[in-house]
């Protein structure tokens, strides 16, 4: 009777990395870790949570997935090189050895890919924290709204509210240094569906920006400034990139700006910040003009 393929040690039942199939425990892991990592961008960012706690949630589930895609294949390397000592290794565990190496140099591939975002994101999150939250208040003779603060989730939702108990409203005044593009859509959809004028006081950048582009009249007060560059995305939020935007493209398109001027905006990496001139932004119709000081009431 010829003799059994790798028994299992005497007194000891065959477990799941043993023989020729040792290796799928590790192989599917990693394939399904892998698979998870590259469609994180379309479900690991909780939307229903506000920022930065948006942020860390989204941190901490790359975090699992990166070390998930780096440990598997570890243990897959581990179990091939066991096999290597045992004799009469079949072609099944030869094949399963070279897989898993090339899981482990592709793994240190995705780490060292992966580690400059997660901590980038991580510093990220510590800005995040320190800036100032949107608050939403009654300009001073009813007929506007101040929007202040970061674009969070939620800001569109509370400005209809608080558009809807005060129907006197004709203008929004904007401050803010951005946030979350999908929200500075929504604010932009709700200003236009109101019919509403914008206008900025001292500054207004990215997301922000975009949701300005929607009054139907649009001032800037004198040495205001309005804010561009191209969004980022979930995974790359902290990798330099000149490369134009098909995101950011569509949303300034979409809001009526031209696209020459669209192209310039998203041609600013995420981390940098585009101040064009009131004489560029009058001939691309970017503003009506610049206001007279008391054209706007303000708060103190």
């Amino acid at each position: 009777m010829p003799p059994e393929k790798n028994p299992a040690p005497s007194g000891r039942l065959l477990g799941p990395l043993d023989g020729e199939n040792g290796i799928v425990i590790p192989l599917v892991g990693f394939i399904a870790f892998t698979g998870a990592g590259i469609t994180a961008p379309l479900w690991a960012r909780p939307v229903l949570i506000p920022e930065p706690y948006a942020a860390c949630v989204e941190l901490l589930l790359l975090a699992v997935l990166a070390t998930g895609m780096a440990g598997f294949p570890l243990l897959g390397l581990w179990v091939a090189f066991r096999s290597v000592r045992r004799a009469g290794r079949t072609w099944m565990e030869n094949v399963n050895s070279a897989v898993v190496m090339s899981g482990v140099i592709l793994t240190l591939g995705i780490s060292g890919f992966l580690t400059p975002v997660l901590f980038g994101r991580a510093i990220w999150i510590g800005q995040e924290f320190k800036r100032e939250p949107p608050r939403i208040a009654l300009v001073p003779g009813g007929k506007g709204v101040e929007v202040t603060g970061t674009f969070e989730n939620g800001l569109a939702a509370r400005l209809e509210r608080f558009l809807d108990s005060h129907p006197g409203v004709d203008v929004v005044h904007l401050t803010s240094p951005g946030g979350l593009g999908l929200e500075g859509n929504r604010v932009l959809d709700l200003i236009r569906s109101r019919n509403l004028s914008t206008y900025v006081p001292r500054y207004c950048e990215s997301a922000c920006s975009l949701a300005f582009a929607g009054g139907r009249e649009r001032w800037i007060a004198g040495g205001a400034r309005l804010g561009y560059h191209a969004p980022a995305t979930p995974l790359l939020a902290d990798l330099k990139s000149e490369r134009i935007s098909e995101r950011g493209m569509k949303d300034l398109l979409r809001a009526g700006i031209p696209e020459e001027f669209a192209l310039r905006a998203n041609t600013v990496p995420p981390e940098d910040m585009w101040y064009p001139a009131v004489e560029h932004l009058t001939a691309f119709g970017i503003i009506t003009g610049v206001a007279e000081d008391g054209r706007f009431p303000a708060h103190d």
